[in-house]
């Protein structure tokens, strides 16, 4: 959220200024109108949105927990005939979430005024994505709602599950990680200079090891400032260009090449543009329309630009698994399962095959690479130990051996 001063008229013509908080513009205009007042001039608080937007991140962060409960109880609530607002008040009192019962409050306020709904909920786009949008708009027009609920409450609810267990099985490499780092801070803050201290005592030259690490520790310690300084400004350009279209695709494609990380994350992104395009194809959603929402639902621009190429040759008359057979992006069996589907008139019934295989095969990578980890962890210990014991402990024994 971001506080916008404004200037405003009311119903008896008298000029009014003040501040707001909103998303952005669009939804700050909105919630003056609402109020009956005649705009004229809203801005932005330049001056605090740095601070603004750090603070939003971290007190009005919505976890994928609460969306996909928000989307359950909506969706139970809407198929017991219960009213779209009425559903969202019950929902608001139900929900623990301060930012999020102040969001539904407000998308059941603009309903209520008239707002179709997929417009309500586009005003948070930190918390309802384009896909979302998009599909609760196909559901307003073609009358099935209900049904885009269910969709969206599936959808995210297995999204949410598989990155829950590729999450958890990245906490033990990381933890081991952290620790070596930490242990590794500890021996050039504390260990290596008490004992450099202990040949500088006994009038002994330091050996080519206790040189080179405190060398080390003379540069970081000294210059930690620099250091920190060069590491955001490099974290900061990174940022910003990675909200670039260059950017977009420079990281997304590096994703895509990272050894082991990349296969999986190709397999992620298949799993939830077919689990998309399969609800849509069998919903009766004509193959282009399902192709553009679908692209909407991957989380990666080189995967979405591949399904909207796709989408475009469908338009032109060729084959749905026309561009998925050429690319390198889509393992080879895909394609031509769906091709298979696409020629039998049994599309529906081979993106499901799909979707479990797949489902199931990340499943597995990720038992397996967490077993092929532990003797990878336990290599990495040893070096680390054999590092400590090469350039500290053996010095140290030599030392004693000369008095």
């Amino acid at each position: 959220m971001s506080f916008f001063h404004y200037k405003v008229k009311d119903d008896q013509g008298r000029a009014l200024i003040g501040v707001i908080e909103a998303y952005d513009q669009d939804m700050a205009a909105d919630i003056l109108n609402d109020q009956g007042f005649v705009i004229i001039k809203i801005i932005r608080r330049e001056r605090v949105r740095i601070i603004d937007n750090f603070i939003s991140r971290i007190f009005n962060t919505v976890k994928k927990r609460d969306v996909v409960f928000l989307l359950q109880q909506l969706s139970i609530l809407i198929s017991a005939d219960i009213t779209i607002v009425q559903a969202f008040r019950i929902v608001e009192k139900q929900t623990q979430h301060k930012y999020l019962k102040k969001v539904i409050l407000d998308v059941a306020d603009k309903i209520e005024g008239g707002n179709k709904i997929s417009k309500s909920f586009s005003k948070y786009p930190e918390i309802f994505s384009n896909f979302f949008v998009k599909m609760i708009e196909s559901g307003e027009t073609s009358g099935k709602l209900e049904d885009t609920f269910l969709f969206l409450a599936s959808q995210e609810e297995k999204k949410y599950l598989l990155r829950r267990k590729i999450r958890n099985a990245m906490i033990y490499p990381i933890f081991i990680l952290s620790t070596l780092f930490l242990v590794g801070v500890v021996m050039l803050s504390f260990v290596v200079p008490n004992i450099a201290t202990i040949f500088v005592e006994a009038g002994v030259p330091w050996p080519f090891s206790i040189k080179v690490l405190m060398a080390i520790n003379s540069i970081i310690f000294s210059f930690w400032w620099i250091f920190f300084i060069f590491i955001g400004a490099i974290l900061y350009m990174l940022y910003m260009y990675n909200k670039t279209y260059g950017g977009k695709v420079f990281f997304d494609s590096l994703m895509l090449k990272i050894p082991a990380v990349g296969l999986l994350l190709r397999k992620f992104y298949l799993v939830q543009f077919s689990r998309s395009f399969y609800t849509l194809v069998s919903g009766g959603v004509d193959i282009s329309r399902s192709f553009k929402l679908s692209k909407e639902s991957v989380d990666n621009i080189v995967y979405q630009e591949l399904i909207e190429k796709a989408a475009r040759e469908v338009e032109d008359g060729n084959s749905i698994a026309s561009v998925f057979l050429k690319s390198n992006l889509i393992p080879p069996m895909y394609g031509h399962m769906i091709n298979v589907g696409e020629e039998s008139g049994k599309l529906s019934a081979v993106l499901e095959k799909l979707i479990n295989f797949y489902t199931n095969d990340i499943e597995d990578s990720i038992k397996n690479a967490i077993t092929l980890f532990e003797p990878v962890v336990m290599i990495i210990i040893g070096v680390a130990v054999g590092l400590l014991i090469a350039t500290v402990i053996i010095p140290v024994y030599n030392l004693s051996l000369a008095f």
